[in-house]
């Protein structure tokens, strides 16, 4: 090829690599990332002008997720985008999101669920009328394509305000809007129901759930598994402290119960701030928080049948009535009739700590009185959130200060099993740090777990050592870079023994996880069961069964 050619070909790659940027920044056409590895960077979802805040998010079916929020990029008003990323982290939609609704004035406070097909359902509250706040909602499919009117459909147009509002998905692609209605004067409780194509299937402006005297607020719903709803809120109807009222609404949007709601409990003082799981059997299971003591804000529970009937002790059971507050908490189906709970605690040392309790479908708490301890770290533990593991357990995640209140507020998470065992009985961990763990030990195994021959080359030189035990020869060993097969002295039974490992130096970081071993001496079982958050080194996960001799000799970094 001639030098003038080759010139030519050269200058015509540039202009197309040119173009190809320019395309990019005009169309939005995301740039291909994948998950941060380093939680000081993280994955970006938008990084547009000014603030971005309120964040929410749901899966997308896939294996990635839908994140949408409110967006101050046009300097002025508060506006709502959204942005999908797939299970690798990389953004499918429009750069920094798609604009969901960018009407005049702010709209704000989104809330979402899954529309079962990939894409979401999004309603907020909205000020475009210039005088009163109303509910809008909006859906958008898996490509990022709004649905509906542009800037949404109107749920909610009545005269004064609506606000603070909470959506669940109808199972056939469409969802259940509920609401604070001030229209009458006071608060009330309102709600609609909003097809796939965005129309709103009962009384324009929504039913009335509950209009009684007084103000019903902080109102939060569940699906009834019939295309209905139960809705559960603090209602101040008695004119001197809140109770808490419950309804069920049907496909049809007519009230099911009492009118106005049943009481699920009424006790002396107030009770406020209900949270609410489905029971799996058309009911629901409800917990708040209660001053029926007069001293302390305890916490309490019941389970409202699918007629209405509240089925445990009359105003609720307790779940932790222990000395100081119990606040801030949540809830969520234990998939057997029951839930697990958990909140804030101040019973020690006036600070907050995390506690939890599970109850079965009978109002039967299952786990030590007044609640697991899931964090007592130094400082204060905040705000605990909670979801099932898929395995019949919890993971709760909450506010840390542990290193400095009220300077750097940490996130940590910590796994519970189905008895209220902590997967790590005397450590919870931050995410995510790299490291090097054992595998998991079986229940019950036979043959030799060999550590000997792990080549210290191979392994990070952070690991300082690990302690095991050998059910060949019936007692402890200890493994460290070069010096494999070290014997733990055997203590016999009824001794404490340690299986741990010990990371120094950046991450300053042990798991010791203490096994009470009984005559005769069994096999210990691991209780962690660590997660692929965690970058580093990890050997292979050993089977529920086996037998022979487990080689992890092999495994390189």
């Amino acid at each position: 090829m001639s030098k003038r050619k080759w010139f030519f070909v050269s200058q015509c790659l540039v202009a197309c690599a040119l173009i190809i940027v320019l395309l990019i920044s005009i169309l939005g056409v995301p740039w291909v990332q994948a998950w941060s590895s380093d939680p000081s960077e993280n994955t970006a979802v938008c990084i547009a002008s000014d603030d971005q805040e309120a964040p929410v998010i749901v899966s997308d079916g896939s294996g990635g997720a839908i994140i949408t929020w409110e967006d101050q990029r046009s300097g002025t008003d508060w506006d709502i985008y959204a942005q999908r990323v797939d299970s690798s982290g990389i953004p499918q939609w429009t750069a920094n999101g798609v604009a969901v609704c960018t009407a005049s004035d702010n709209n704000q406070h989104p809330a979402v669920v899954s529309d079962g097909a990939g894409g979401i359902i999004i309603t907020w509250f909205d000020y475009r009328s210039g005088t009163d706040w109303d509910i809008y909602a909006q859906r958008v499919d898996s490509s990022g394509i709004p649905q509906w009117t542009t800037d949404g459909v109107a749920i909610c147009t009545a005269s004064n305000s609506q606000l603070w509002h909470e959506i669940v998905s109808d199972g056939s692609g469409g969802a259940i809007i509920v609401w604070q209605d001030y229209r009458g004067g006071n608060t009330d409780i309102y709600a609609q129901w909003v097809n796939p194509s965005g129309v709103p299937q009962w009384t324009a402006n929504g039913v009335a759930v509950c209009t009684a005297q007084g103000d019903q607020w902080m109102s939060v719903v569940v699906a009834d598994g019939e295309g209905g709803a139960i809705v559960t809120w603090s209602d101040n109807r008695s004119g001197l402290y809140s109770d808490i009222y419950a309804q069920r609404v049907n496909p049809s949007g007519v009230p099911q119960w009492t009118a106005n709601g049943v009481a699920i409990c009424t006790a002396s003082d107030g009770q406020w701030g209900p949270t609410i799981v489905s029971d799996g059997s058309g009911g629901a299971i409800i917990s708040w928080e209660d001053y029926r003591g007069d001293t302390y804000d305890d916490i309490y529970a019941q389970r409202v049948n699918p007629s209405g009937v509240p089925q445990w002790t009359a105003n609720g059971v307790a779940v932790c009535t222990a000395q100081g507050n119990q606040e801030y908490h949540a809830v969520v189906s234990d998939g057997s009739g029951g839930a697990f709970i958990t909140w804030q605690d101040e019973r020690s040392d006036s600070e907050w700590h995390i506690y939890a309790q599970r109850f079965d479908t009978l109002g039967l708490p299952q786990w030590t009185a007044n609640g697991v301890a899931v964090c007592t770290a130094s400082l204060e533990q905040w705000l605990p959130t909670i979801v099932s593991d898929g395995s019949g357990g919890a993971i709760i995640t909450w506010e840390d200060y542990r290193s400095g209140e009220n300077i750097n507020g940490d996130i940590y998470a910590q796994r519970v099993n189905a008895d209220g065992l902590l997967q790590d009985p005397t450590h919870t961990w931050p995410f995510c740090t790299a490291g090097f763990f054992p595998a998991h030990m079986p229940d019950s195994y036979s043959g030799e777990v060999v550590l000997a021959d792990l080549n210290p080359t191979t392994i990070p030189p952070e690991v300082q050592g690990v302690y095991w035990y050998d059910c060949s020869t019936s007692d402890w060993k200890f493994w460290a870079p070069g010096v494999p097969g070290t014997t733990l002295t055997n203590l016999g039974g009824g001794h404490t023994y340690d299986y741990m490992v010990t990371v120094t130096g950046s991450c300053d970081w042990e798991i010791p996880i203490d096994y009470e071993i009984p005559t005769p001496m069994p096999p210990p079982s691991d209780p962690h069961n660590w997660s692929s958050c965690y970058s580093g080194f990890f050997p292979q996960h050993l089977s529920d069964s086996y037998s022979g001799q487990v080689v992890l000799a092999d495994l390189v970094n």
